[in-house]
């Protein structure tokens, strides 16, 4: 993942409101690498080559994500909402949900192409 993402279109405001919703969508699965490098850190495996392939599998579908989702009313429907606000928030959740399993299963998949090594 590079840290340029990809421009959103739209007005001002639903750029302005899009890019908030999208960083904090960024932010989530970053946690995700996080939690990854602190257990593969705590298991030694960082120079693994399975671990690598995760880390290489998780950033290529962000940026694919971030590619392909460029319309800031895309993210804007989608938004996580309060629960004060109804009861489609579980619905508009599932959909960034989604996309968040969608990176963690890239991942898990470049991880599981690399053979394991054995001792």
């Amino acid at each position: 993942m590079t840290g340029e993402w990809p421009a959103l279109t739209g007005t001002d405001q639903q750029v302005a409101w899009a890019t908030r919703i999208r960083q904090e969508w960024i932010d989530e699965v970053l946690d995700i690498a996080h939690q990854a490098r602190v257990s593969a850190a705590q298991q030694e495996i960082l120079d693994d080559p399975r671990y690598e392939a995760f880390c290489v599998g998780l950033d290529a579908e962000i940026d694919a994500i971030l590619a392909e989702y460029t319309d800031a009313s895309w993210w804007i429907d989608r938004r996580p909402l309060d629960y004060t606000e109804g009861p489609g928030r579980m619905a508009r959740k599932g959909k960034l949900s989604d996309l968040t399993m969608r990176v963690k299963i890239a991942a898990i998949e470049a991880r599981d192409s690399v053979p394991r090594e054995t001792s």
